[in-house]
């Protein structure tokens, strides 16, 4: 195993190893330094012993895992982390902080390549960075929107945007099928709706940009609002990638 581990032939094997095991390193950019912490832990008993045994042969098995120093952004963000902050330090500069779930969400939504996804990662990035433009990311999640629902709602229509699209349901909802209904297995405290109207809904919250509304309803949009568009942006993408929205 030691052969596996020398500084001369391991590279970035050790560093893996330790970092597999959760083992401190007195410095984590010395070769033998590491060795000797790793050799610290395995002689403490048997049982660590074949820890450091199963951690080498799943970093052997893995040979293409690299081990780097973290980059300066990373090493901010540590601390801006541990301090709790509203940001965090990412490659590109400061972006504001989301739960682990949003980004992921915002990641499995994106990965279909196509005009939407490429609509939800600008609006994303417009919503969350410092230097971001809460207008500009709410024109982009509308424009995700439109993407995967004019093919589906308006496809024959001059000059097509999300409007048509509000209007074509709002209008017409008894000839569409959103896939999802209302709980029915309880009588509702307000009057029986059709169940595209949750669909309606959620676009009248989209739709239209307040900043780009003429009249005594005009005003900037706020960060918040932006960030809470695009996830209602994700969703409706989502919702007409899984084929639910279908015409009768």
């Amino acid at each position: 195993m030691e052969t596996q581990l020398l500084p001369t032939q391991a590279g970035d094997r050790v560093l893996a190893v330790a970092t597999a095991l959760d083992i401190p390193l007195l410095d984590a950019f010395a070769d033998e330094d590491v060795i000797g912490s790793l050799e610290y832990f395995w002689r403490e008993s048997d049982g660590q012993l074949l820890d450091v045994v199963h951690a080498t042969l799943h970093v052997l098995a893995n040979s293409g895992i690299v081990f780097r120093p973290p980059q300066p952004y990373e090493e901010v963000e540590k601390h801006l982390a541990l301090g709790r902050s509203v940001w965090q330090a990412t490659a590109t500069g400061l972006v504001r902080r989301v739960e682990a779930a949003t980004q992921a969400a915002l990641e499995w939504t994106t990965m279909t390549a196509d005009a939407a996804s490429a609509e939800l990662k600008e609006a994303w990035e417009k919503a969350t960075s410092r230097e971001g433009d809460p207008s500009d990311a709410w024109d982009h999640a509308i424009k995700a929107v439109e993407a995967v629902l004019i093919p589906i709602v308006v496809p024959t229509q001059v000059g097509p945007h999300l409007g048509h699209v509000l209007g074509q349901l709002d209008r017409h909802g008894q000839l569409w099928e959103p896939g999802l209904r209302y709980n029915q297995t309880k009588p509702p405290d307000s009057s029986p709706r059709s169940p595209v109207e949750a669909l309606v809904g959620v676009l009248r919250l989209i739709y239209p940009n307040p900043d780009r509304h003429v009249g005594p309803g005009h005003r900037t949009p706020t960060a918040a609002e932006a960030r809470v568009v695009v996830q209602l942006a994700m969703t409706v993408v989502q919702w007409a990638r899984e084929g639910l929205i279908v015409k009768r």
